[in-house]
């Protein structure tokens, strides 16, 4: 289906979070369909995968040409802080937390 998918676009943009959690024969089988799908695209359309994972050496080597972010907690320190201060504060509102509560949940 998303070879279909990907053969009857211009354009697509297809994301994939957490691979390195599939268990090693799903792992095998995405790897294989992103290079079939890659090699396709290059050709006939584009398209643009986006993959988040932990480091794994099967994945490291099946996308050896691919753009990488090493992303670590500390980037992210500053989003979830405010993810956090956000959803507190709808929360606040919703249930109507005193100020004293709001400052001490945030």
């Amino acid at each position: 289906m998303l070879e279909d998918l990907a053969t009857n676009h211009d354009l697509l943009f297809i994301g994939i979070d957490a691979l390195d959690e599939c268990d090693l024969h799903e792992r095998r089988w995405v790897l294989s369909l992103i290079g079939t799908i890659t090699k396709k695209s290059k050709a006939e359309q584009s398209v643009r995968f986006f993959l988040t994972s932990r480091k794994e050496q099967d994945i490291e080597r099946s996308l050896n040409s691919a753009i990488r972010f090493n992303i670590k907690a500390h980037h992210l320190e500053r989003d979830i802080q405010s993810y956090i201060s956000t959803q507190a504060s709808k929360l606040g509102k919703k249930f109507e937390f005193t100020r004293e509560r709001k400052l001490a949940v945030a």
